[in-house]
């Protein structure tokens, strides 16, 4: 049996963010509600059998939170030479282990499954709004249901069913929880581009980094992305890939062979990682210290929260889409 409290966050990651006042604990930061309290590493981004599937029988399927944790035993060696300053070479198990943990880390979020419901909902949302545009298939529709449930549906209620389909934005979507995680499969397709890119030390010459529920961030050059057909991801030749080791460490990741293996990075460069961090968190920041500018980072991001755009043939105004809890 897993455990209940499962990490969004792994504490491999948070005790490396935690400081000395109260000693041994991280800083929460709440984006939404304005709040910060400190806990320890092992308390902080939890959520109950947050990748745990209710089973037939009443009982939680824990296999993926075990396979999460094996992820992070084969990284943990290799995240402590990383922080020691020794970066995984090409052709070695340690990087091939660490890409795989990149790759977790950037598909397992919060925000990644919620996008990821997001998607499915509007894709449910786009079908029964073509099925109420067509006539004869709005019939065909109705005269399946009406044979599943051997009954008759009335004149007006087909016409409230096919308001509805029109214009669903008066109504929720519940996407069940266990759709949601077909997001980490995606880890698979992205670890061994992230193997194969040049991997980069930065170190604050003043300052320090905050992390949060979106810890590893890729960004491009907002030039390459495709109005219709997007940026490419990570086989984008300007992506770069940033993830905060520590209060005083960042991984990079990206294609551009010249970059140097460790550089010092001056304060505006670290504070446009940490606003990064801020920019594409679900809820929460993290931090070693309780400071005011954090506080006011995540009021200033709060709303900022990556969101999927669509566009296209469908409803106009659509449904709120929601994760079942179960």
């Amino acid at each position: 049996m897993g455990a209940k409290a499962q990490h969004t966050v792994p504490n491999l990651h948070l005790r490396n963010f935690a400081g000395t006042q109260p000693a041994g604990q991280v800083w929460t930061y709440d984006c939404v509600n304005g709040k910060s309290w400190s806990q320890i590493p092992e308390e902080t981004g939890t959520s109950t059998h947050f990748y745990s599937v209710l089973k037939e029988d009443g009982t939680q399927d824990t296999r993926i939170e075990e396979l999460l944790s094996a992820n992070e035993s084969r990284a943990a060696p290799v995240y402590k030479r990383l922080l020691g300053g020794e970066i995984p070479k090409i052709d070695t198990q340690a990087r091939v282990y660490f890409a795989e943990f990149l790759a977790m880390m950037y598909v397992r979020t919060s925000g990644m499954r919620r996008m990821n419901a997001e998607i499915r909902s509007r894709g449910l949302q786009t079908l029964s709004f073509a099925y109420a545009q067509n006539e004869a298939a709005f019939n065909r529709l109705i005269r399946g249901v009406e044979k599943e449930r051997g009954e008759t549906i009335t004149p007006e209620i087909k016409e409230e069913v096919r308001a509805m389909m029109r214009d669903p934005s008066a109504y929720d979507v519940e996407i069940p929880k266990h759709m949601t995680l077909s997001a980490l499969g995606v880890a698979d397709k992205i670890a061994p581009i992230v193997y194969n890119m040049k991997w980069s030390l930065g170190q604050p010459l003043s300052g320090f980094f905050i992390t949060g529920d979106s810890p590893v961030i890729r960004t491009v050059d907002p030039k390459t992305r495709h109005p219709a057909l997007g940026d490419g991801g990570f086989k984008n030749k300007t992506a770069e890939l940033s993830f905060p080791l520590s209060t005083d460490l960042m991984l990079f990741t990206s294609w551009d062979e010249d970059a140097l293996s460790f550089g010092l990075l001056e304060r505006e460069y670290v504070d446009a990682l940490n606003e990064l961090r801020a920019i594409h968190a679900d809820r929460f920041l993290y931090a070693h210290v309780e400071d005011r500018l954090i506080v006011d980072l995540a009021a200033k991001f709060g709303g900022t929260r990556p969101e999927i755009k669509f566009s296209g043939f469908g409803p106009s105004a659509v449904a709120k889409t929601t994760v079942s809890r179960k």
